[in-house]
């Protein structure tokens, strides 16, 4: 699995809703990072706005997908949004007869520009080596996607010291599909933070497992998004 020239994944998360922003080509190769995404932000948020403005292509697998993340929202009791799809997706959802079942919004009702909390997204495949690397990871790593693309995962953001946690991570997500917690990692100049991290298992089309998705934002982002206490009545 490599990450396709063009393809791209943005995150922002704030007040019980996730807003997913893709852009390039929606097909079977980048598929597996869209439904991880989407399966993090379903069990996580009371919404989801899914950006498809920005996608120029998008095939079979792409509506396959949409339906299925659909079909969550619907067990789930929450909602998915679909936000201003480009002609080429609304054609297709149009001729497969499936945009009556949608909720699409033509006009993006995104609120949270100012205050929500934007996300690096890193995916690898099974052996570590990273296959999508998305602007706030260069933001917060340092490494552009060129050059983090085929590169280890474990080279680029463990921290020096870190490497045995970094396996236990790792073998939690091999056994049990999902891993969240705070963990040290680098940047590219070699300085070292906090962050917040959220990993999930890809899967194929087949629902095999075809890698691993990581979504991290700095504590210090996390604590400076929080809500400044009440001063106490004297």
């Amino acid at each position: 699995m490599k990450d396709p020239a063009g393809y791209s994944c943005e995150v922002c998360t704030d007040a019980g809703a996730w807003r997913l922003t893709l852009g390039g080509e929606f097909d079977l190769a980048t598929v597996p990072v869209s439904e991880a995404v989407l399966r993090m932000a379903q069990a996580d948020a009371l919404t989801v706005w899914l950006d498809l403005g920005d996608v120029s292509f998008i095939d079979s697998s792409g509506i396959a997908m949409l339906m299925r993340a659909h079909q969550r929202a619907d067990r789930a009791g929450n909602e998915l949004v679909l936000v201003a799809p480009s002609a080429p997706v609304r054609r297709l959802l149009e001729l497969c007869g499936i945009d009556r079942a949608l909720r699409i919004e033509d006009r993006d009702p995104w609120t949270h520009q100012e205050s929500g909390r934007r996300h690096a997204v890193i995916a690898t495949n099974l052996d570590g080596v990273v296959v999508h690397w998305n602007r706030d990871a260069e933001a917060f790593y340092g490494y552009t996607a060129q050059h983090a693309v085929g590169r280890a995962a474990r080279d680029l953001i463990v921290a020096p010291g870190d490497n045995d946690e970094a396996r236990r991570i790792v073998q939690t997500l091999r056994t049990d599909g999902r891993w969240q917690g705070a963990f040290e990692v680098a940047r590219a100049d070699g300085s070292t933070f906090r962050a917040w991290v959220r990993d999930i298992v890809m899967c194929d089309d087949a629902g095999r497992p075809s890698g691993l998705l990581g979504l991290s934002v700095p504590m210090l982002e996390l604590a400076r998004a929080q809500p400044a206490p009440h001063p106490r009545a004297a």
